[in-house]
């Protein structure tokens, strides 16, 4: 391997190695984890083992909701049609999880990094936009301003980021486990999406 491939491995290396569940989460729930993070690393040699470890992170993430959810999610209600977390054989899946995470807040925006992220933005663009009309209303010439130089407000936090991932997380594991020729973009996202939702439960 030369030099650059290595250096390329061994920063690929920490990029995945970053993600750590906490130790209350139980250990068969932890080994699956590392799992999906080995099959992530591997996926260097081999691109095409890029969705194998996104299918076994997805499920990873059903396996740590499905044991800390189990005990407090009602049984199925036939009364309740759709309503239901669980299907009528009583058993619990990605989605409806995801759903009574994101009904009963056990999970929210604020607890993603992403969101935070998208929040600054937000302040930022519209920082922008008003010293633009500053401009324009008092004829200046320009403004000087740092670019940390920014505040949050309430508006800028008006966006929904679990709402939509919460939806979106199932159909990919669906699409895995029933087959699927897609290729992934190899990234740490998800990783860390898992992360976020099992550390905050199992805290």
């Amino acid at each position: 391997m030369s030099a650059e491939n290595q250096r390329l491995l061994e920063k690929r290396i920490q990029s995945i190695d970053q993600f750590k569940l906490i130790d209350a989460i139980p250990e068969r729930i932890q080994v699956q984890f590392e799992t999906a993070k080995n099959l992530n690393l591997y996926a260097w040699f081999v691109y095409r083992f890029y969705p194998v470890a996104e299918r076994q992170l997805l499920s990873a993430l059903e396996l740590g909701l499905r044991e800390k959810l189990d005990p407090i999610i009602p049984a199925y209600d036939k009364a309740k049609k759709g309503n239901n977390y669980r299907n009528r054989f009583g058993d619990l899946t990605l989605g409806p999880l995801l759903r009574y995470v994101h009904d009963e807040k056990l999970v929210v925006n604020e607890d993603f990094r992403i969101w935070w992220h998208q929040v600054e933005m937000n302040a930022k663009a519209r920082r922008d936009f008003e010293h633009i009309e500053k401009l324009r209303s008092e004829d200046l010439e320009f403004i000087e301003y740092e670019e940390s130089d920014f505040t949050i407000e309430e508006q800028d936090k008006d966006h929904d980021y679990f709402g939509p991932l919460s939806k979106s997380l199932p159909r990919t594991r669906n699409a895995h486990a029933h087959g699927s020729t897609m290729l992934n973009i190899p990234g740490t996202m998800k990783f860390e999406i898992t992360q976020t939702i099992l550390n905050k439960l199992y805290s």
